[in-house]
């Protein structure tokens, strides 16, 4: 497991830290799903949406009530590799 620390502060309107910048916080975790269907409806389904429609998503669930709100970002892991290693040393 490894996280993910997001690089891009926004102003959050979360009652818990009202007027302060905020970055989002991932964690990431290697599972290798062995089913091909079920790795092509993953992926199907997440390439549907854009990091706006899923924050729109939370959003109104929060509006409406819920607690927490969770996703799955489905990537292939040669996409994931690649974007890593473009990075400088530095970045990673």
């Amino acid at each position: 497991m490894g996280f993910v620390i997001e690089n891009n502060p926004v102003w959050t309107e979360n009652w818990y830290a009202r007027e302060h910048f905020a970055v989002r916080i991932y964690r990431v975790f290697e599972v290798r799903i062995t089913d091909v269907e079920l790795c092509k409806t993953l992926l199907a389904v997440s390439q549907q949406y854009s990091d706006q429609n899923f924050g729109m998503l939370a959003l109104n669930d929060s509006q409406n009530g819920a607690k927490v709100a969770n996703t799955i970002l489905t990537l292939p892991l040669d996409m994931v590799k690649e974007t890593h290693l473009a990075l400088s040393l530095e970045k990673r």
